[in-house]
């Protein structure tokens, strides 16, 4: 199968340890990554790494790269989860029997690093920590908290950290890590604590607007959706030299906002919120029909 062409699915890994091609000192055991470095840019080559390799070198290969990894039962559990997730590309005799070979040295691997661990007094902490596994699925508490440090609003935080304890919920583990506390708790935590973190900046913006010397916003007597569609209108009507009449980002734009307005009752506008309504590509923060500011009506 010519993998070019191959729709590979791909497995999210804690970490890519790739060589750029041509590199003087890298390894044939090496997985090369050419362009941008990126998920679905590991998986493919990887996955090229296992279709081509020699069957004298897939051990060497398994030993090389056990080694780069800090934490080698995670990189294994998700390379046979990337396997998993393409059964149906191993479609000869000789790639059934390369999948065999793979998964029969993850097996082993991931066994001999369990029984290393247990004989240890002592173990070597690493940066990330699994909380539990199995064949098809990894619980990392250290990963998802990398993950929702990328997302903006309190909102997608919580929601991605509750589908996951969802996942968790109807989660059979084949190992738990008892040296630290369970996925689900730790998610429940950092949940409370975005809730508790998110009320009491609310409470230090109200408290900005009732203070002397703080920036002053006007309140306006329109819903909030209404206010961004009549600015995403300034953004998209051009003028006379061909610009638009606000030539702004929507992050200038929802600073203004922010900043300049607020509603009836002095209460600031969500960040987020207007943030979210002022995309051009979200219907959903457009209102009503009849409660549009007409610009075509407005002497600019």
């Amino acid at each position: 199968m010519d993998l070019r062409r191959a729709n590979i699915k791909t497995v999210p890994f804690p970490e890519y340890i790739t060589v750029l091609p041509d590199l003087a000192d890298s390894s044939e055991f090496d997985i090369v990554v050419v362009g941008e470095r990126s998920e679905e840019a590991y998986c493919f080559s990887l996955f090229h790494k296992i279709y081509t390799i020699e069957f004298s070198e897939i051990d060497p290969f398994f030993r090389y790269q056990c080694n780069l990894h800090k934490d080698a039962v995670s990189w294994l559990t998700c390379l046979k989860q990337l396997i998993k997730e393409n059964l149906e590309l191993f479609d000869t005799k000789l790639l059934v029997q390369r999948k065999f070979m793979f998964t029969s040295q993850i097996n082993l691997r991931r066994e001999l690093f369990q029984t290393k661990k247990e004989d240890l007094p002592k173990q070597k902490k690493t940066r990330k920590k699994l909380n539990a596994y199995d064949d098809e699925q990894v619980f990392c508490f250290d990963t998802d908290q990398a993950h929702i440090d990328t997302l903006e609003t309190v909102t997608e935080k919580i929601l991605y950290l509750t589908g996951r304890i969802k996942d968790y919920s109807l989660f059979t583990p084949e190992y738990e890590n008892t040296q630290i506390k369970k996925f689900d708790v730790q998610c429940k935590v950092l949940i409370e604590h975005l809730l508790n973190e998110d009320k009491l900046l609310q409470q230090i913006e109200a408290q900005k607007q009732t203070n002397p010397g703080q920036t002053v916003r006007n309140p306006v007597n329109a819903d909030l959706k209404t206010i961004c569609y009549a600015f995403v209108q300034l953004r998209q009507t051009k003028g006379k030299d061909g610009k638009p009449y606000l030539d702004w980002t929507i992050k200038q734009t929802a600073d203004y906002i922010c900043n300049t307005l607020c509603e009836p009752d002095g209460t600031s506008f969500n960040l987020a919120t207007v943030k979210t309504y002022l995309s051009p590509t979200n219907l959903y923060g457009r209102p009503k029909k009849g409660d549009e500011i007409d610009l075509d009506g407005l002497n600019i």
